[in-house]
């Protein structure tokens, strides 16, 4: 599986990921779904971990992949 940053709110797989910058206060805990109407729990991380074959269908520019930098090794311990 790979890390994708959230650009904008996106429900997969039963919970409702936000990007980091809507995370401020008054966010709650769960809210409803658009698909199914019932209480799904919020992901405030912004950031989802899915598989990339799942990714590809987010078209609309709503995840990129997370490039995650390295240390360079004259600055790991």
């Amino acid at each position: 599986m790979a890390k994708f940053r959230v650009i904008r709110p996106v429900e997969y797989n039963h919970k409702l990921y936000l990007p980091a910058a809507l995370t401020g206060g008054g966010i709650p805990e769960t809210t409803a779904s658009a698909g199914s109407g019932r209480e799904i729990p919020v992901d405030k991380s912004g950031i989802i971990e899915i598989a990339r074959q799942a990714a590809s269908s987010f078209a609309q520019g709503q995840i990129e992949i997370l490039k995650i930098q390295k240390e360079p090794a004259s600055r790991r311990r």
